[in-house]
């Protein structure tokens, strides 16, 4: 695992994962238009949930594969498959992760369902994998200089990194970066929708940096600190995942507590995020906390949302940079209200909202 990681590691710094930013406003822009176009005659869209599945799928296309999946426009029964596929992978990690898992011993139905999927994905990977690496080799036939346009393309192209590793690294990542990121963007347009002064103050960072029309740069979203606020402020707020496990290298004591070496230790992130010894008035959402570091009481471990460490999330950066293209496209198209009062929250790998979640759309 650390060999992989650290081979794969370069893809994902902040300045190469910046150079696709036009690429991912551009599917930020094709999901406002398609939820445009679902809204009913009282201006609402009845769930956003499976739109933005299908906006996640799109970012992973174009970070992994350099291409669209045309998810919005013509969506082929391979590319519903596969999302509904990866969907499954995520769902099934959970109960397999805890250490009474019954599949250990025997197939389970979750266990097969697992096994299936699994195999699916590695067989729609490997199309993919081939596909490129037919195009990279019709290329370098032709004397033309051969550049990567994916993190696919330099997985191909680095001798370092093993044809397998690279079945794995395609396979993870599409599986895993729809159902994650679609979930949070999710929670952010109803958190806008519901409090009106962030939407509205978030509009007018967003238009006096990048205008009504403008794309933004790697240069413009340095300028964007209270929409990176509001990301930081919904992962806190509405957690993706239900904490972070680690087993402790050494006997370590925690409070009266003495727990041995090989612990197996989960920070729960809900009684993290929404502690009032944390965070004043933790159930408020407030992206303005983040700004005053002098006073507030937290620190940058009270709200880890993609882990810490070597075994921190892969896919942060690209997360971030999907939810802030969506922030900026919101802001510069539409107005959200909502009717809604809450939802219910699905406990499996990602804390997903077992609800529909409800808005109305107004251009702007």
């Amino acid at each position: 695992w650390q060999s992989i990681r650290s081979k794969a590691n370069p893809q994902v710094i902040p300045r190469k994962v910046l150079e696709f930013a036009p690429l991912i406003y551009g599917v930020a822009d094709d999901l406002i238009k398609h939820l445009w176009d679902q809204r009913g005659l009282d201006g609402y869209v009845s769930d956003v949930r499976e739109p933005l599945i299908d906006w996640g799928m799109e970012g992973v296309g174009i970070f992994i594969l350099g291409q669209r999946m045309n998810i919005f426009t013509n969506p082929s029964p391979r590319m519903l498959q596969f999302r509904n596929a990866g969907i499954t992978f995520v769902d099934c990690i959970a109960p397999m992760l805890s250490p009474f898992s019954l599949y250990k011993y025997f197939p389970t139905p979750t266990s097969v369902r697992f096994e299936n999927v699994v195999r699916y994905l590695q067989e729609i990977s490997g199309e993919f994998i081939t596909e490129r690496m037919k195009k990279l080799m019709e290329a370098t036939q032709r004397g033309e200089k051969v550049e990567a346009v994916s993190f696919l393309d330099q997985w191909l192209l680095d001798e370092n990194i093993s044809t397998e590793d690279i079945h794995m690294l395609t396979r993870d990542f599409l599986a895993a970066g729809m159902d994650t990121t679609s979930t949070a963007g999710a929670y952010l347009l109803y958190e806008l929708a519901k409090n009106q002064d962030v939407q509205e103050k978030l509009r007018r960072e967003v238009l006096s940096v990048v205008g009504p029309k403008g794309i933004p740069t790697p240069k413009t979203l340095q300028k964007l600190p209270y929409a990176k606020n509001t990301i930081k402020e919904i992962l806190r707020y509405h957690p993706i995942t239900s904490g972070n496990l680690r087993h402790l290298p050494e006997e370590t004591q925690f409070g009266e507590y003495v727990l041995p070496k090989g612990t197996a230790v989960v920070i729960s992130s809900l009684s993290f995020n929404r502690s009032s010894s944390i965070y004043e008035e933790p159930h408020r959402f407030n992206p303005d906390r983040w700004n005053d570091r002098e006073t507030r009481r937290f620190t940058a471990f009270s709200n880890i949302p993609f882990g810490f460490g070597p075994r921190a999330c892969y896919g942060r950066r690209l997360a971030e940079l999907e939810l802030l293209m969506l922030l900026v496209k919101v802001a510069q198209d539409l107005h959200l209200e909502t009717d809604q009062k809450g939802f219910k929250v699905e406990g499996t790998t990602v804390l997903k909202p077992m609800d529909p979640i409800r808005l109305k759309l107004t251009k702007i």
